[in-house]
């Protein structure tokens, strides 16, 4: 709408203008009066023509601009929103996850307790864990202590979507990469980076495998196909 009453403007001045040019010219010699009104012509055709054009040009201008700018945010929302969609990530295959992990073991949570950082900012999960058994790394004694991002403390609670939760005496096999300069470790692959084990109706040790962990195997075979494929570098 803007732009329509520009223009309209525009030409009511060009007839305003004219009127005013015919006025001068009754004036004038009529040697001046011919050079006068072309002159005058095409000066203003052109300064129409002009106008004209700068107000179809802003149009498309405002036109592009904000189609770009709506097509820009989308794009930006999409590729930031779209990772962290549950289920985007693809989790590493049972070799990747042995041959990047530095400390594979079986072991049961002892203890548990949340903290804020220095800051005051971010809360911090401590899980102690004693080891059972060692599969992959050298560790020293039998105890390791795990820190992932989220917990509670008092009445303020924490939680990191993918984080795997661990609960007191639980017995899990852990895949676990070490902090950089820290004596903390940290488990790989987010959720499929740790195995809860279970007992079956038989009395045995199952793990849930598969990206969702949608079945079941037993824990001996599952530690047989980790040291398998330990044995192949």
């Amino acid at each position: 709408m803007p732009q329509k009453i520009f223009i309209w403007n525009c030409v009511t001045r060009k007839k305003n203008q004219k009127r005013t040019q015919r006025r001068r010219d009754a004036l004038r010699p009529a040697s001046m009066n011919i050079k006068g009104n072309g002159a005058g012509k095409i000066t203003q055709s052109f300064f129409f023509a002009f106008l004209c054009a700068f107000a179809s040009l802003r149009e498309c201008f405002c036109f592009y601009f904000t189609f770009n700018r709506i097509t820009w945010f989308g794009i930006v929302v999409f590729f930031v929103a779209a990772p962290l969609q549950a289920g985007e990530t693809v989790p590493y295959t049972l070799a990747q996850r042995t041959q990047k992990a530095e400390v594979i073991v079986v072991a049961e949570v002892a203890s548990m307790s949340s903290n804020w950082d220095d800051d005051g900012r971010e809360i911090y999960t401590y899980i102690t864990l004693r080891v059972v058994e060692k599969i992959k790394g050298n560790i020293e004694g039998n105890q390791i202590v795990l820190r992932h991002l989220g917990g509670i403390v008092g009445n303020v609670e924490s939680r990191v979507s993918g984080m795997p939760q661990f609960v007191r005496h639980e017995k899990v096999l852990v895949f676990l990469g070490r902090y950089p300069s820290s004596p903390y470790f940290g488990v790989m692959d987010w959720l499929e980076g740790k195995k809860t084990i279970q007992y079956n109706a038989a009395g045995q040790e199952m793990v849930r495998v598969g990206t969702r962990g949608e079945s079941s195997r037993l824990l001996k075979e599952y530690i047989g196909e980790i040291q398998s494929l330990l044995k192949q570098k």
